[in-house]
Parts: C-alpha cells; sequence; structure tokens
C-alpha cells in the first residue's frame, strides 16, 4: 500500500476510522479532516496542517476508501447503499464509509 508524504498521520487516520465503522458512526469528508488535523496537532509536528481537499481525496485513493450514502435507518452496514453524484442534494440517514470492493451489501 503506498503511503503519503506522513504514513504515520495515514495509518492513524485509517485506524479512526475503522474504529468509527465498528461504532457504526457515520463519517464525512469533513470529520476525515477535522480529525486528520486533530492527529497532527498531537503528534506535534513542525508546521500548520490543512488537511487540503486535495490531500483528503488522495488519501481516500490510497487506501481504497468512498463515501457513500446509506439508505437505510436500522443497522446501516447491512442495508443497500447507493452511490450519487451530489449526496448534499438527497435527504441523509448518515454517511458511511465503505471500503473499494466491500462486498457485504
Amino acid at each position: 500500500m503506498r503511503t503519503g508524504q506522513d504514513p504515520e498521520l495515514d495509518f492513524a487516520l485509517y485506524n479512526w476510522i475503522l474504529e468509527q465503522q465498528k461504532k457504526g458512526t457515520p463519517i464525512s469528508n469533513k470529520s476525515l479532516q477535522d480529525e486528520a488535523r486533530l492527529i497532527s496537532k498531537s503528534f506535534n509536528k513542525n508546521g500548520v496542517f490543512q488537511a487540503s481537499e486535495g490531500w483528503l481525496e488522495k488519501f481516500k485513493r490510497r487506501f481504497g476508501i468512498k463515501l457513500r450514502v446509506a439508505t437505510g435507518i436500522d443497522n446501516i452496514r447491512n442495508e443497500k447503499v447507493k452511490e450519487y453524484e451530489n449526496p448534499d442534494k438527497i435527504p441523509k440517514v448518515g454517511i458511511v464509509l465503505l471500503r473499494v470492493g466491500d462486498r457485504g451489501l
């Protein structure tokens, strides 16, 4: 697996994602960026880490992650999931983070 310029940050964020999935907590791009900034700050890295949109897209590509909109209320991991071009324009139950190739739908 390829890593970015800061593999420690990448793997810490990926582990956070896995923890959130286990809890069934919806994850959004904003929550990923916020958590990445917190993790970076906790590592006391020099400089300010922006967690830009570009960085986030590259991170998701490196780890094979896509955000999808869940279409169910109960146990959203087992509900059918649809991918939308613009998820901001549809009513949301929550955002679920799925790894590419996850066939448990």
